[in-house]
């Protein structure tokens, strides 16, 4: 085994040697190895083709689940740079942190869809939005594409 440089080398070499073994269990939910980094690459492709390049920030506002390690991963896998918001920040707040923190990209759920559009109001950015979750009851403000179970962009 070559040691990993990164930590996303890691999710790699056990999606390899381990593919079937069961890597995360959140509620009901069980993902192995080869399904997280799976999906941590295709949200990794993505951030790229969104333009995410080394350094670029990347926020992921949502409440603790397994897309937030996919997140993760992804965000590494495309040379980004992620900041975990507390999933209880408020609107004002929220405003605040992705003006101060000059992120490219934010992620988050569905679930959180009336924080965001608030705090978008409060700010002028060139943030993109990508929206996480089974069901898209996001504003019409925003365009939709898809990953995972659902995703969507704005």
């Amino acid at each position: 085994m070559i040691y990993p440089t990164f930590v996303q080398d890691y999710l790699e070499d056990y999606a390899r040697l381990y593919p079937d073994k069961e890597a995360l269990i959140v509620d009901k939910e069980r993902w192995t190895y080869f399904s997280i980094n799976f999906h941590a690459d295709q949200l990794g492709l993505f951030l790229s083709e969104m333009g995410i390049k080394r350094g670029d920030r990347v926020m992921v506002y949502m409440d603790n689940s397994s897309e937030i390690v996919i997140s993760i991963y992804g965000i590494l896998k495309a040379a980004g740079v992620f900041a975990i918001i507390n999933s209880q920040v408020q609107a004002n707040k929220l405003s605040y942190i992705i003006k101060d923190s000059g992120a490219s990209v934010l992620i988050t759920d569905v679930s959180k869809s009336d924080v965001v559009e608030k705090a978008l109001d409060n700010v002028i950015t060139r943030c993109k939005i990508i929206w996480v979750g089974s069901k898209l009851s996001i504003p019409k403000s925003f365009k939709y594409v898809f990953f995972k179970s659902t995703i969507s962009v704005s």
